[in-house]
């Protein structure tokens, strides 16, 4: 075991910044991961995805700390496979869902509770995802809905999307929500996303002088990259990111993350440059 890479922590965003195209962890990005870890390094995930949808590539991740899911909704250890924290969305929520389904014929619903998806609706963006995901797609009304919902997800064309966050805007209270791709629009409880979880990991594991690397693509990653110490993207990120990230590193296909990893030095670089 080295110490090149002690009191460091990374945390990355998966779809888009860890994955490739396929889904899959590169072997590139496996092996540097594993360099990391073994001098030194504490890694872990901060993603959209439920724990099942996780736990699948963890024989490619050598996760040392609990990861951060549903967009900072929830702390999950997966060495004891137990949820450490979570934070769900307000109970009358459901019914601005309703409302939402009804005043939107079209939109896909999915709903997240109990470590399950189930789907209010569905349409050719939700099928899709269901595929890309390997999801059994249970189809659910809200009445048949029980136990608190960690977070919903609306699935349609981008520009139809746009129309329900004007929707949101001027009818929903006490959420939060985010693009975390274009047909994806995410509704989180208030003050959850993954800048905020990062920080709910460090004081949970009293994580005080450790420094942090947040990688991430898209708008929902906006928060973890600020509220790291050296916040990265890559070079398929938004443009928004790109404007407030520290540096921009490779494609996601080209194994971007293990391209920060092997140029040791560039990190120390930006934490200086931080300072």
């Amino acid at each position: 075991m080295g110490i090149y890479f002690n009191n460091i922590l990374l945390v990355t965003d998966m779809d888009g910044t860890l994955l490739n195209s396929d889904n899959k962890v590169s072997m590139n990005n496996k092996q540097a991961l594993e360099y990391f870890v073994n001098e030194g390094g504490l890694f872990t995930v901060a993603t959209g995805r439920m724990e099942k949808s996780v736990i699948p590539y963890l024989d490619d991740l050598p996760i040392n700390v609990p990861g951060v899911l549903y967009n900072g909704g929830a702390l999950y250890d997966f060495q004891s496979q137990k949820c450490i924290w979570n934070q769900v969305l307000p109970d009358d929520f459901i019914l601005l869902l309703d409302k939402i389904v009804r005043s939107f014929p079209g939109i896909g619903v999915e709903v997240y509770n109990n470590e399950n998806v189930s789907f209010i609706t569905h349409n050719d963006y939700t099928d899709s995802h269901c595929i890309k995901e390997n999801f059994v797609r249970k189809t659910k009304s809200l009445e048949q809905i029980q136990g608190s919902l960690q977070k919903v997800m609306l699935v349609w064309e981008p520009s139809c999307l746009n129309q329900v966050e004007t929707f949101l805007i001027q009818n929903a209270t006490g959420v939060d929500w985010v693009r975390s791709e274009p047909q994806f629009l995410e509704i989180l409880a208030k003050n959850v996303n993954k800048g905020n979880g990062l920080r709910k990991l460090k004081k949970h594991l009293n994580l005080h002088k450790v420094y942090t690397v947040g990688f991430g693509d898209h708008l929902n990653d906006m928060a973890l990259l600020t509220a790291s110490d050296i916040g990265i993207t890559v070079d398929n990120g938004h443009d928004k990111l790109k404007s407030i990230a520290c540096y921009c590193g490779k494609h996601h296909n080209e194994d971007a993350l293990a391209d920060i990893i092997y140029q040791k030095d560039l990190l120390f670089d930006l934490f200086k440059m931080r300072k």
